[in-house]
């Protein structure tokens, strides 16, 4: 049996061309079509498909709606499919905190970019009903215990399935939490203004989009724009970010978590933490090398928690890991980390 899948959309013309799509690719089973939230919960229901595509703005009851009736109900997995995503970042944000595993921008159907967008349907949509099983997976070892000198600089990198574990691991840190904050969540340019500002409004440390030449703050998240690759220059009060061009040549996903960790390593040494979390590949795994090699922490998203256990698992089947912890962990490691040598 293949991945059942559920269309949902007011468009019927995207709603065939999503239906073409999936039937090149046998993985997949196109078990049914709704054109509104109130259907698609009804189908949704019956089918109990593997995985649902969901159109933002529709008639009735809108995208945000049909996506918390749906996962109140249904144990599927659900990805944004709209031409509001660019447009609406924060409604797209909202929904990827709100239990959505991934999202695609829908405009392209009608363009020359149709066979890139297949691509990238046909790729999340399989990342996006494998994480129905993940639940079932065992943690991984604990790896060697964290115990190491205080931490001045925790950079997080994430993709599919980010911006909720994010949010479940930043508002869970105090106000007083003493170290500096570097997100690198795989995202387009345009999204992490929105992104930053809806981790903001569930955190109680300040959190900012990063521009170049600005300086990381202690007792502050910073997340990377979308669309580049950042570096780290300097430590501590003078420490600055520079913004890059993708690189090309590197391939890959941007921003780059391998680049920004090798800078950092390179910086911090024994004084950095990184958080690898659920994410498609294997982005992070040159970087933590680097961070190893300094003296640095490495911890890795346990699989139970991973919405996509991909970059989580490159690390910890490379042998990188420091420590292996749920979602529901990690702030506690990151906090001890951070304060092992306060007052000392």
């Amino acid at each position: 049996m293949g991945i059942r899948a559920l269309i949902v959309d007011d468009s019927a013309f995207v709603r065939k061309a999503v239906r073409r799509m999936l039937a090149r690719d046998p993985a997949f089973d196109v078990v049914g079509e709704a054109s509104n939230g109130r259907l698609a919960l009804d189908l949704a229901r019956d089918l109990e498909p593997d995985v649902i595509t969901l159109d933002l703005h529709m008639p009735g009851w809108h995208g945000l709606e049909t996506l918390e009736r749906i996962l109140a109900e249904i144990s599927t997995s659900v990805v944004i499919l709209s031409s509001y995503a660019q447009e609406g970042a924060d409604l797209t944000l909202r929904a990827l905190t709100g239990g959505a595993v991934d999202f695609i921008d829908k405009s392209r159907v009608s363009t020359m970019a149709l066979y890139d967008l297949e691509r990238e349907l046909v790729m999340k949509l399989k990342a996006a009903a494998s994480s129905r099983s993940m639940a079932a997976l065992p943690n991984a070892s604990s790896g060697e215990r964290v115990d190491r000198p205080r931490a001045d600089l925790f950079v997080l990198g994430a993709s599919t399935g980010g911006p909720r574990a994010l949010q479940s691991i930043l508002s869970r840190l105090p106000a007083d939490f003493p170290a500096r904050v570097l997100v690198i969540q795989h995202i387009p340019a345009g999204f992490t203004r929105a992104l930053a500002e809806r981790l903001d409004e569930t955190c109680q440390l300040p959190v900012c989009e990063l521009a170049p030449g600005d300086s990381l703050a202690a007792g502050r998240v910073h997340v990377a724009p979308g669309g580049t690759d950042l570096t780290i220059d300097g430590r501590g009060a003078d420490v600055r970010i520079v913004l890059h061009d993708k690189d090309k040549q590197r391939g890959g996903t941007s921003p780059s978590i391998d680049r920004a960790l090798d800078s950092a390593a390179a910086h911090y040494g024994a004084g950095l933490c990184a958080v690898i979390l659920t994410g498609m590949g294997d982005d992070g795994v040159v970087g933590v090398g680097a961070v190893r090699e300094r003296g640095g922490v490495v911890i890795a998203e346990a699989p139970s928690s991973c919405i996509v256990y991909g970059m989580p698992r490159a690390v910890s089947e490379a042998g990188l890991a420091s420590a292996v912890a749920p979602l529901g962990e990690i702030p506690g490691l990151m906090l001890a980390l951070a304060r092992d040598r306060e007052g000392a």
